[in-house]
């Protein structure tokens, strides 16, 4: 469904793009559904076109692209689309990202599609690689300040690397996703980077609660993507910690991993020296530092 005031905008003499809006909050606004204007394929070539020559972005999560609650896309005057951004609900806020192929920036089109999708919104967050100034620079200037840094870490290994655990715990898989990111939430109320797994989500992928007598102490949910197991939140309920479950849920996962031949990766706060301490003695490294940002 298309927002019926939808903008055309006129950058510079050589640069002439509109500003197609999908507000999919809009009564009879399926998520997931494309207009017909809008070629789900051409949004694809533009992604990859981004991806490619910026290698600094980190490719897009697609099922959060389908599942935005707003898209915004600069389209040529041959319907050709040149950038896009969009705004997703998480629990902890609304996430904005905001894509335009390199040689068209700088011209007002990023500036125009952050308005589209940031329209009536809240605080908002984004996020970047920190070793890219360009896209650092945009957020400042556009209102956003440094919220945290973010180490993406880790671990590629065989079956015989996978460090010792002791059995702190009894590991089971929830029946009940819903169960398992509602502890994850109270696990990690006072963490940062905070866990965004939906129910929904986390029913898809790897589950694991660890139990001690009759209670939940902690969780690990991730999901599988080519090379790696990705872990969406990994917690511990306060009154277990310190007693190895977050070790050994976390083995457990490195074991499946190494056994099926790929890694596993997950996130720790660069300011957070107990848990990097931790990871690093696990043989995690970090492949990515990533700068988080947010608007009031």
């Amino acid at each position: 469904m298309l927002d019926p005031s939808t903008p055309s905008f006129r950058f510079c003499e050589s640069v002439g793009m509109r500003i197609v809006t999908l507000d999919r909050r809009a009564a009879g606004a399926a998520g997931g559904s494309w207009p017909e204007e809008i070629s789900r394929a051409a949004v694809e070539r533009c992604l990859a076109v981004i991806e490619a020559r910026d290698p600094l972005t980190l490719p897009a999560e697609r099922a959060e692209l389908e599942q935005a609650e707003r898209v915004a896309v600069a389209m040529g005057s041959a319907g050709e689309i040149q950038g896009l951004a969009w705004r997703v609900a998480h629990p902890d806020g609304l996430t904005v990202d905001v894509r335009v192929q390199p040689g068209l920036r700088r011209h007002g089109i990023g500036s125009a599609l952050l308005g589209a999708v940031a329209d009536g919104a809240g605080t908002l967050r984004a996020g970047c690689d920190a070793a890219h100034p360009r896209v650092r620079r945009f957020l400042v200037h556009r209102g956003f300040s440094l919220h945290g840094v973010v180490f993406h870490q880790r671990w590629d290994g065989e079956p015989r690397d996978v460090p010792a655990a002791f059995a702190s715990a009894l590991l089971v898989e929830p029946a009940d996703a819903q169960q398992a990111t509602s502890l994850l939430a109270d696990a990690s109320a006072q963490s940062w980077p905070r866990p965004t797994i939906t129910a929904e989500r986390a029913a898809l992928g790897y589950r694991r609660l660890a139990l001690r007598g009759d209670a939940p102490a902690g969780v690990l949910l991730a999901h599988r993507e080519r090379d790696a197991w990705e872990i969406d939140g990994l917690a511990v309920l306060a009154a277990h910690r310190r007693a190895g479950v977050g070790r050994q849920l976390l083995v457990d996962l490195m074991r499946v991993a190494a056994m099926e031949g790929v890694g596993v990766t997950l996130r720790v706060a660069q300011a957070d020296e107990d848990a990097l301490a931790w990871t690093q003695k696990l043989g995690f490294w970090t492949y990515r530092t990533w700068a988080e940002f947010v608007r009031p």
